[in-house]
């Protein structure tokens, strides 16, 4: 499960812009360390990547930023269908890349 959450550090870095700039880069054959550098998570996880980006989306607003609940987790995976093993593995993912996205999100606001 590290690599999703290596994987959220190094696109939180870089962000969107600067991914679909060095991909494009590389289809025209310049070839591009950062990029290079970029975890691969595999399609096995990718699941689990795709939730949390859908999950990011139902933070609430307010004073600074907020976890993904429990609730939008659980209302996800039974859309989804996810037996308990599912779940459990979305859950465990989901609240170890918040923690990440919470700490850079801290790190990026500027106080007061």
């Amino acid at each position: 499960r590290k690599k999703l959450t290596d994987a959220l550090e190094w696109h939180l870095e870089h962000g969107d812009d600067a991914v679909e700039a060095l991909e494009r880069a590389e289809r025209n054959g310049i070839e591009s360390e950062t990029l290079a550098s970029a975890p691969n998570i595999g399609f096995g996880i990718a699941w689990i990547w795709s939730d949390f980006s859908e999950l990011s989306s139902t933070r609430s607003g307010g004073f600074g930023p907020s976890a993904i609940t429990p609730e939008a987790v659980v209302a996800l995976a039974e859309i989804r269908g996810y037996n308990k093993k599912e779940r459990a593995i979305l859950w465990h993912c989901v609240y170890r890349m918040d923690s990440v996205w919470l700490t850079w999100a801290n790190k990026e606001k500027p106080n007061g």
